[in-house]
């Protein structure tokens, strides 16, 4: 098994490339089993090497690369865009409000749909979420 191996490895962090939402339910069906850390890094994978290419720097410079990754495969990642984000950033706004009590019913403690981060045996296990969107939010918090 996986996370067999994994734990045997003794790695700290489990970076898992395979883009969203496919990363967030690998990390959810393994919560509790996987030793380490688990980061969704997306596509910085394929970024790192150069298999995709990167926005210009002035649409990176003005959190426009997710425009340019859309604008490069439309039919691939339009839903996710278009729906999956958009329930993201509802859900972190009624998160953030105070107003989801959803996952307080059936979710860990600290759980969140999409990725933003949640607890799992005393670890903290941060998800990449869809193309640093989540990175996004957690900057918006921070200021």
């Amino acid at each position: 098994m996986l996370a067999e191996r994994i734990n045997a490895s003794g790695a700290g962090l489990v970076f898992l490339g395979l883009g969203c939402p496919k990363q967030e339910l690998w990390m959810l069906a393994h919560r509790g089993r996987i030793n380490a850390v688990m980061l969704g890094v997306g596509a910085a994978f394929d970024l790192s090497a150069g298999t995709v290419s990167r926005a210009p720097v002035w649409m990176r410079e003005h959190g426009l690369e997710w425009l340019h990754r859309l604008a490069s495969e439309p039919r691939r990642l339009w839903r996710r865009y278009l729906v999956t984000n958009t329930l993201f950033v509802l859900m972190a706004a009624r998160q953030l409000l105070g107003a989801d009590h959803l996952a307080a019913r059936n979710q860990p403690q600290g759980f969140f749909y999409g990725g933003l981060a949640r607890q799992v045996d005393s670890q903290r296990v941060f998800c990449a979420g869809c193309a640093g969107q989540a990175q996004a939010v957690f900057d918006w918090i921070a200021t």
